[in-house]
C-alpha cells in the first residue's frame, strides 16, 4: 500500500517528534538565512546610495563589508542542507504538507519579525541608522516570498509545483538582476549638487594639502587630486577625535590643543581612517581635522608627520 500525499509514513513515530523536527528546521534555517539576506539589504542600500549621488566614497569600506558578510552568508548557504534533512524528517512524521506548514509559516514570522526590527530602528531618528529601511525590506521580501511557497508546497499539485518553481526562479533572476546592477554602478563617483561646499585634497609625492582650507559647519564634499603614482605613498589618513557612538555617523572635530599635538607626533585620543577613493561626504561640525600624508614615516608615535593639513570648519 501506498502512503498518501501529505500523510506521514506507515508505523512513524508520534506527531510531537515531527513538531520538534520542524522547529528546529524553521530556528536553524532562519539563523542560517540571515547573513545572505542582509547582503542582499545591503545591496540595496548600496545601489540606493549611488542613485541618491552619494557614491561609493569609502569604497574600501564596502567592499569590506561584501568580503566579511559575503564569505559566512555563502557557507551558511550550503549549510541549508541542514535544517532541509530536519524539515524531511519532520515530514515523514506528520506528512510533507503539515511539515511545510510548520516550518514556513516559523520562518515568515522570524523574517517578518526581524523586518519589524530594522523598520523601527530606521524610523527612530538617530543618525546612522535611516539606511537600514533596505535591510527591512529585504528582510520584508524575504518573508513574503516564504509565505508564498509555504501556501504552494502545502497544496502538493502539479500546477503548485510549477508555482514553486516559478518563485524560486523569480527570485533568483531578481538577485542576479541586484548583483549586476551592483557591479554596473561600483565605481560611481559622488554627485556634488550646484552650490555644495567643497574641498579638494591635493596630494604630490612629498605633501597633502586642502584647498580651501577653511569652510562652514554642515556638509562638505572631499575631492581627491592625486598624482598617477605618489612616490609609493599609501595617500593620506585622515584624522578626527571619532565617531559619537553610532556607526554611520560623521566624525568628531580636533582642538586647537588636538592639532599642535598632532604635529609633535601625539596621536592619543584621535582616530584614523582612510580608503575614501576619489570622492566622499561628511556633515562636519566646528573644529578643526586634519589630513596627514599616508606612508612617509608619520603617523609612529612620537614621530611628527611630514606633512599636515588642517582644515578648520567654522561655525
Amino acid at each position: 500500500m501506498t502512503d498518501q500525499p501529505g500523510a506521514p509514513e506507515s508505523g512513524a513515530t508520534p506527531s510531537r517528534a515531527g513538531r520538534i523536527y520542524a522547529l528546529l528546521a524553521a530556528v536553524l534555517a532562519g539563523l542560517l538565512l540571515y547573513l545572505p539576506i542582509l547582503l542582499v539589504g545591503f545591496s540595496l542600500y548600496v545601489v540606493a546610495a549611488v542613485a541618491r549621488g552619494e557614491g561609493l566614497g569609502w569604497q574600501s569600506v564596502v567592499e569590506m563589508n561584501y568580503f566579511f558578510i559575503g564569505i559566512p552568508a555563502f557557507i551558511g548557504l550550503v549549510l541549508l542542507v541542514v535544517p532541509y534533512r530536519l524539515f524531511r524528517a519532520s515530514a515523514r512524521r506528520v506528512g510533507t504538507r503539515q511539515a511545510a506548514r510548520w516550518v514556513g509559516r516559523g520562518l515568515v514570522v522570524w523574517h517578518a519579525g526581524v523586518a519589524l526590527i530594522f523598520t523601527l530602528t530606521a524610523i527612530s531618528g538617530r543618525a546612522g541608522t535611516a539606511d537600514e529601511v533596505w535591510f527591512a525590506i529585504a528582510f520584508g521580501l524575504a518573508a513574503v516570498v516564504i509565505l508564498i511557497a509555504t501556501v504552494v508546497v502545502e497544496r502538493e499539485t502539479r500546477g503548485a509545483a510549477l508555482a514553486l518553481f516559478g518563485v524560486v526562479a523569480a527570485g533568483l533572476v531578481g538577485l542576479v538582476g541586484l548583483v549586476a546592477v551592483v557591479a554596473a554602478v561600483w565605481g560611481t563617483p559622488l554627485r556634488v549638487p550646484p552650490g555644495a561646499q567643497e574641498v579638494h585634497i591635493v596630494l604630490t609625492e612629498s605633501s597633502v594639502q586642502v584647498e580651501p582650507a577653511t569652510v562652514h559647519a554642515g556638509d562638505v564634499y572631499f575631492i581627491v587630486d592625486a598624482p598617477a603614482d605618489p612616490a609609493g605613498h599609501a595617500g593620506f589618513t585622515f584624522v578626527s577625535r571619532g565617531l559619537p557612538g553610532q556607526v554611520g555617523e560623521d566624525p568628531l572635530p580636533l582642538s586647537d590643543q588636538d592639532v599642535d599635538r598632532l604635529a609633535q607626533g601625539d596621536y592619543q585620543g584621535t582616530a584614523m581612517g582612510g580608503g575614501w577613493g576619489g570622492s566622499t561626504k561628511f556633515t562636519l561640525g566646528a573644529g578643526n581635522y586634519v589630513f596627514l600624508l599616508a606612508g612617509a614615516g608619520g603617523e609612529a608615535p612620537g614621530v611628527p608627520p611630514e606633512s599636515m593639513a588642517v582644515l578648520e570648519v567654522l561655525p
